[in-house]
């Protein structure tokens, strides 16, 4: 008579894995709204002769012979082995994301403020996402935004107050001059609809040139880099410009940043504003 061996699920609740099922990431919520856990010691089973275990559905065994949601399970996500970074990311739909960040068609989205994952493609009469939902927001009035008041922490040879011009003006009263990174100029007033930001800057493409990040109020909103531009011409429509979800802002200020690289400009190779 031949003997069977009974399959078990052996040691494995003696190596730390206490229960039968866990949530991953703590106080993070799942992908699914709830709906997934994050391993399962699933129940003995035979194929074929072997002893193995049978997953519950939408999970699958790796190489310790453990369960796993492969789609929000921190430290097998997506596939066996495959750990995201520790209280920086998160598994989401199998996907290593920011934490409070999304996957949604591969990539990691902020659908808090993302247009196009708010729950739905934000468009017509609401065309922002706002704390998730589409909404009308503001709507800039297409005219420069009265920010004319001018404070600064530049250095160079230009100390004009460029914050009331709109076209290029090559002139000393308008423009103001960079020397380093970290250095900014900001125009303030009257908070007012913002939802693009431009400068103007020396006619020729490689000098005086640079990068900038561009803040409204305290919120970064991108950074404008006019290397290799001619940057004159009104500041709505010359190039060297960026466009964002408008919002209201009684300041913009522009931070010097690395990616420069271009030449003389009041004896250094820094970037200048011509506004």
């Amino acid at each position: 008579m031949h003997q069977g061996v009974q399959c078990q699920l052996g040691g494995l609740l003696a190596s730390g894995m206490q229960g039968r099922e866990q949530p991953p990431d703590a106080g993070v919520p799942r992908y699914d709204a709830g709906g997934g856990i994050g391993w399962n010691l699933g129940v003995p089973a035979c194929d074929a002769g072997a002893c193995g275990v049978a997953c519950p559905p939408t999970m699958s065994t790796c190489s310790d012979g453990v369960c796993y949601d492969q789609k929000n399970f921190h430290d097998h996500c997506g596939s066996c082995g495959t750990a995201c970074m520790p209280d920086t990311e998160w598994c989401n739909n199998g996907q290593c994301c920011p934490l409070g960040q999304l996957a949604c068609n591969a990539m990691c989205t902020d659908v808090s403020s993302d247009n196009a994952n708010c729950g739905t493609v934000c468009s017509g009469q609401t065309p922002y996402c706002s704390n998730g939902t589409c909404v009308k927001g503001w709507v800039p009035s297409g005219s420069r935004a009265p920010l004319n008041t001018t404070a600064k922490t530049t250095t160079g040879c230009w100390t004009g107050s460029p914050c009331a011009q709109d076209v290029y003006s090559f002139s000393p009263s308008y423009g103001v001059n960079f020397q380093a990174n970290g250095q900014d100029l900001t125009c303030s007033g009257a908070s007012t609809c913002v939802g693009h930001v431009g400068i103007a800057t020396y006619a020729a493409t490689n000098v005086c040139e640079g990068a900038w990040d561009v803040y409204c109020d305290n919120t970064k909103i991108g950074n404008l880099n006019t290397v290799g531009k001619s940057c004159q011409g009104t500041a709505m429509t010359n190039g060297c410009n960026l466009t964002f979800t408008p919002a209201p802002c009684a300041s913009i200020r522009l931070v010097a940043t690395t990616g420069s690289g271009v030449q003389s400009c009041c004896g250094s190779s820094a970037p200048m504003i011509v506004a």
